[in-house]
């Protein structure tokens, strides 16, 4: 590994900031989705006689949540592995039973709620293929296979394709944890991006035109989407580091190196956007950036991401997300038969449906999401520990 390069020490930050991050996420979806069910609507501001500029152009990248989401989990699943401070790593079965028990009950609630929402609905139009549909709806998303099935996907509550994919990254962890301790964390990455980029190619060109219905299933699977956790994971072994020793863990030409790695995906995606080879690599890039980024204490971004009432999204963040996308189709559509279109829906949207969905995701985790979460007052006073130098360097410049 390159030598580091020296940087003034750094004050222990707090882990406030995670969870900004993971409120940003909440609301680049939620926005998103309440605007695209709006109808796309725009807020067009003129720019002399023939231009216009579309205020509401930004929330067409709310998608990017979810890539934000995923770097995020990256980051705080391999944290405990590299923070140190004299406490040992998690077994594999502590890992697994805190996981589970920390997302699989609000999920569980959420599945009764919508699929037996969509069950009971099938029961009273006394329709077979629907009662078939939903009961398949509750069997695969009840054992988080639902976003290997296409007509399953994006059904019913379609952020949940999301949590099936994390379900498996989280069978995967172990193996990236066992490659981080063997290898160097860049030829990790390097391997997991070419993995991924030469699946989603093979995915794309193995399908056949008529099977391009399949494409999301590929493109959006464990194998596809995989970079962006495990750059997740590269970003928290960065920080540790960078915290406990007062430098950067990387030279100036890396640096460099991976500056023009982020503008080449940039051009890439460009030029080979139809693909979606690597759109979403170039995403995870930039949002594991902005996670180190915000890692420094005495950063405005740091402090901005710490203020209260985004990490108090953040807390709530998962409620809002597994419950919003359901409720926002209906009452978008309820407006929409009422002829609410253009800047009567973007004042629909902004000021009573956002609002809205933030309120019933916070009752929603206040009872069946924070029974299952560690205390609150330790949870949030927790600060970055004391890193072992010795183990963040191993991590960092691997063994081999």
């Amino acid at each position: 590994m390159p030598k580091s390069s020296d940087a003034a020490p750094l004050a222990a930050p707090r882990l406030h900031f995670i969870d900004g991050l993971r409120g940003v996420a909440m609301l680049m979806v939620l926005a998103f989705h309440c605007w695209l069910h709006g109808g796309a609507w725009r807020l067009d501001v003129p720019l002399g006689e023939r231009h216009h500029l579309n205020m509401a152009a930004p929330l067409g990248l709310g998608y990017t949540g979810v890539h934000l989401f995923l770097v995020l989990s990256g980051f705080c699943l391999y944290w405990p592995f590299v923070k140190g401070g004299g406490r040992r790593e998690p077994t594999l079965w502590e890992y697994a039973e805190k996981r589970c028990r920390r997302i699989l009950p609000p999920y569980y609630v959420t599945l009764a709620i919508f699929g037996g929402l969509a069950l009971a609905q099938a029961l009273y139009r006394h329709s077979t293929p629907g009662i078939g549909f939903a009961l398949n709806w509750l069997g695969l998303h009840a054992l988080m296979l639902h976003n290997t099935q296409p007509a399953y996907i994006a059904s019913v509550d379609p952020p949940l394709w999301s949590l099936a994919l994390e379900f498996q990254l989280y069978i995967l962890f172990p193996v990236l944890v066992e490659a981080l301790r063997r290898f160097s964390a860049a030829r990790v990455l390097l391997l997991v991006l070419a993995f991924s980029a030469g699946f989603r190619a093979v995915a794309v060109h193995a399908l056949p035109g008529a099977a391009l219905w399949m494409q999301g299933v590929f493109l959006d699977s464990v194998f596809s989407r995989c970079f962006e956790f495990a750059l997740g994971m590269f970003a928290a072994a960065f920080v540790a580091q960078w915290h406990v020793q007062g430098k950067v863990p990387t030279s100036r030409n890396t640096a460099l190196l991976v500056a023009g790695g982020v503008l080449a995906l940039m051009a890439l995606d460009g030029c080979v956007f139809h693909l979606g080879i690597v759109s979403d690599a170039k995403w995870g890039v930039l949002y594991a950036i902005l996670v180190v980024a915000a890692s420094r204490p005495d950063g405005v971004l740091h402090r901005a991401l710490s203020a209260r009432w985004i990490v108090t999204l953040g807390v709530f963040s998962y409620s809002v997300y597994l419950i919003h996308e359901p409720l926002v189709v209906a009452l978008s559509g309820w407006a929409t038969r009422r002829h609410v279109i253009g800047p009567a829906m973007a004042a629909f949207d902004l000021a009573l449906l956002l609002p809205l969905m933030l309120g019933l995701g916070y009752v929603f985790h206040r009872l069946f999401e924070r029974p299952f979460m560690s205390p609150p007052d330790t949870r949030r006073a927790r600060a970055f520990p004391p890193v072992s130098p010795t183990r963040t360097a191993e991590v960092m410049g691997g063994k081999a």
